[in-house]
């Protein structure tokens, strides 16, 4: 680094301020008989002067870099603001793998009503935006008997040209690993639901209230090999609008 400012300093390309006191000096002693002494004496002067300036140098890299630290921190601050994940349907079909499903049991065991959230996802790029939880230990109804879950339409930034309310059909399904193990599917359809229609309006800057099953699969489901495989559980959401 100091090489670096060196050749700043040779090259000319330091602030005025800092020029003036190198042309200063140099014209302080360009008069004066160079004795030994007397140049011992300059060459100690310019040292001093040269630590001096490659002091302010540094201090003023210093400053740079901590402002540009700074902006940095701002700008990942924003960008982690807005760098919500959020996954777009394939075909209509989404797979949630939830993983570490051993920790997770524990877990919810010892926070009774605790649920799982998805990441949000979409039906297509502009589409409507969704997510689901799971309470692995059942919810109020089905404490420690049954896995409920439940689904909740999120605010988008294209709801002003989505048709509302709602009008779809969702299939959430828990895969089996095990082939021969038969799948357990929960379905609904948006317009045979009348008593919740709430739950199918547009978001009005909040998420809308959530919809779902209490019994959607038996708990001892999580301990089986037939549908948990390296730790996690795998559940496939299928949307027909």
């Amino acid at each position: 680094n100091r090489i670096c400012l060196i050749k700043r300093l040779l090259m000319g390309k330091l602030p005025t301020y800092i020029t003036r006191k190198v042309r200063s000096l140099s014209g302080s002693t360009a008069h004066v008989p160079k004795s030994m002494k007397t140049l011992e004496k300059e060459n100690q002067t310019l040292k001093c002067l040269i630590n001096s300036l490659l002091q302010d140098l540094e201090n003023m890299a210093g400053n740079n870099d901590a402002k540009e630290s700074e902006d940095d921190m701002k700008i990942n601050l924003v960008m982690s603001k807005k760098s919500e994940i959020v996954h777009v349907m394939a075909n209509g079909i989404y797979i949630w793998k939830l993983k570490c499903i051993s920790k997770l049991k524990v877990n919810c065991a010892k926070f009774p009503q605790a649920c799982i959230q998805s990441e949000a996802f979409l039906t297509s790029r502009f589409g409507y935006k969704m997510r689901i939880f799971l309470y692995l230990n059942g919810d109020e109804e089905s404490s420690n008997s049954f896995i409920s879950l439940y689904w909740q339409l999120l605010p988008h930034e294209y709801d002003v040209i989505l048709n509302w309310p709602f009008s779809a059909r969702l299939s959430f399904t828990l895969l089996p690993i095990n082939k021969c193990a038969p799948p357990i599917l929960w379905s609904f359809n948006s317009n045979s639901e009348t008593d919740f229609q709430e739950c199918f309006r547009c978001p009005a800057g909040r998420p809308n209230d959530v919809f779902g099953i209490s019994d959607f699969a038996p708990v001892s489901l999580i301990e089986s090999e037939d549908y948990v495989k390296d730790d996690s559980l795998f559940v496939k959401i299928e949307y027909e609008g």
